[in-house]
């Protein structure tokens, strides 16, 4: 790991291929894969964090009363998608694993698999852009940024949730704190970083919050066999075992931020592409 000692900013190195990321978001990363610290059930698992998907769609329609073309990358199996398409949005989605992609696919979701930047022809004048947990786990988010920036409409707005690498608790966790999972996540931004990255690729910061998930109680298990590096067959049965699916445990200790933001105009942005040069750098 690297941190930058300006913007608090930290990274993995060496950082993946795009090769090995794909070979990464295979089946089991979705479903019950310990190795890969992904899900025991990808759509069981996210049935806990429902409502707090429903409170970023409240918060959109807000902010969006209109509705529109909603885009949301990282869109695995759709779950996201579903709930927004529910919610009146004209839903799309972009997803880097064939076999997630293929399952939100046969479930009739619009969702292209490969990355934004493999489809960027497709997706122009977007309303909003949508990423749950995803933007740690891109090679190359500052560029990426870039890429989301240039698909929006001008009133568009960015909605995302990401870990925070220097919040209390993961300073106090150090290199025990749970989200520290090389190779799925690569970058970890401060409050400090993602502003300054947004605002690299012409975007401003709108609103940050520090929400907390539900997780059930199979999933806790299943992660912590993953971050234990333990394979108790009794602890991998009680993590497949349904009734857990039902217990849910809300943990916020304010170490992930759900981030809004939206296009500067174009002559901001041109002015602020021209005197950024204090993007992180390795220290």
């Amino acid at each position: 790991f690297f941190r930058c000692d300006q913007c608090r900013h930290l990274w993995t190195d060496p950082i993946p291929t795009e090769k090995e990321l794909a070979e990464f978001y295979d089946r089991g990363y979705f479903f019950g894969n310990p190795d890969k610290r992904g899900y025991t059930d990808y759509d069981e698992d996210k049935k806990s964090v429902a409502g707090d998907f429903q409170k970023s769609l409240d918060r959109l329609a807000v902010l969006k009363p209109q509705r529109g073309w909603l885009v949301d990358i990282g869109a695995a199996t759709g779950f996201f998608i579903q709930l927004a398409r529910h919610a009146g949005w004209r839903v799309s989605g972009v997803e880097l694993s064939e076999a997630a992609a293929e399952i939100a696919q046969e479930r009739g979701l619009d969702v292209v698999q490969g990355t934004l930047e493999s489809h960027r022809e497709r997706f122009r004048e977007v309303d909003v852009v949508t990423m749950w947990d995803v933007v740690e786990h891109i090679r190359d988010p500052f560029a990426f940024f870039k890429h989301v920036r240039g698909c929006l409409a001008p009133d568009g707005l960015l909605m995302f949730g990401t870990p925070q690498g220097d919040s209390f608790f993961a300073r106090l966790m150090g290199k025990y704190w749970t989200l520290i999972a090389p190779p799925q996540h690569i970058h970890y931004f401060s409050e400090e970083s993602i502003t300054r990255a947004l605002k690299d690729a012409g975007f401003e910061i709108v609103s940050i919050e520090w929400r907390g998930k539900e997780f059930p109680l199979s999933y806790v298990l299943h992660f912590v066999m993953g971050w234990w590096n333990v394979r108790w067959r009794w602890l991998k049965r009680l993590s497949e075992w349904k009734p857990l699916t039902n217990i849910r445990l809300r943990i916020n200790p304010r170490d992930s931020m759900v981030v809004i933001a939206r296009p500067v105009t174009r002559f901001a942005t041109e002015t602020v592409l021209d005197k950024a040069n204090d993007r992180p750098t390795e220290v």
